[in-house]
């Protein structure tokens, strides 16, 4: 599920140098508006994420998928701290658990290096 926090990542990430002020402007919409975006208080309706993609001078398409690399990133942080969470116990505990857990990441980096090789302009933005 996207989050108010994905939108106002990928915001901040594609607004780059610009103010926020400039792109509300070519957005068309109020500048304080643009900062409740920004700032995670509110979540776009579907004509509003029109306008943010204006804003930003790029299309809505390209505005969604960006909010999805933002959510994914989020899901592997938190991923990541849950099991470095879990990890050290389990690991600490049972030999034979971390030794799994290992293999077990070798073949996620192995399957992920597989998956870019069938499709290389996956990891690209």
């Amino acid at each position: 599920m996207v989050t108010k926090e994905d939108v106002a990542q990928t915001l901040k990430r594609l607004r780059g140098g610009r103010t926020k002020a400039q792109c509300a402007r070519e957005a068309g919409i109020n500048a304080n508006a643009w900062t409740h975006y920004e700032k995670a208080r509110r979540m776009p309706n579907p004509e509003t994420s029109i306008l943010l993609a204006k804003g930003l001078g790029v299309t809505l398409a390209k505005l969604e998928e960006e909010i999805l690399v933002s959510r994914n990133e989020r899901l592997r942080k938190e991923e990541k701290a849950r099991t470095a969470d879990e990890a050290p116990r389990a690991a600490a505990d049972d030999p034979y658990q971390r030794a799994v857990r290992e293999g077990l990441d070798i073949v996620h980096r192995e399957l992920e290096k597989i998956l870019l090789l069938a499709n290389p302009n996956r990891g690209r933005s």
